[in-house]
């Protein structure tokens, strides 16, 4: 072998290593980026339906709606929503707006940082930019 085909042999080796390195030890985004994303293409392009409050328990509300035939029961944590005041409704059960995926219609909501379907007034948080609908990246 000559030195050329050494050098790119090499190069190759130190670009698959500094490849994998990065894609090991790369930082995955926290449950709560995670969650604002999800709920932030739901926002985007989720459908919109009626669905029924179930019960609250804590920070976790529970609800059922129903799409092409099929019932549906899910749960939100609103604990990433610290300015809302759960005791407002905690006693409520009754008809609440649902965004859900088409795609996989048990990705669900009922409330994100700018829109909700509790009947309450949803105001943006400091990370979400209006202006944007867009989460920061």
């Amino acid at each position: 072998m000559d030195t050329t085909s050494l050098v790119l042999i090499g190069a190759a080796g130190l670009a698959l290593a500094g490849t994998s390195a990065a894609l090991l030890f790369r930082r995955s985004p926290d449950a709560a980026a995670r969650e604002q994303r999800r709920l932030q293409r739901l926002l985007e392009s989720g459908r919109l339906t009626l669905g029924h409050l179930d019960e609250v328990r804590g920070a976790l509300v529970f609800y059922s709606y129903e799409v092409g035939g099929a019932t549906y029961t899910a749960a939100q944590d609103l604990v990433y929503f610290p300015q809302l005041n759960l005791e407002e409704f905690r006693s409520l059960s009754g008809p609440v707006n649902i965004r859900y995926d088409r795609a996989n219609p048990p990705n669900s909501m009922v409330h994100c940082s700018s829109w909700s379907g509790l009947g309450l007034k949803a105001q943006p948080t400091p990370d979400y930019d209006s202006s944007l609908r867009r989460l920061p990246q």
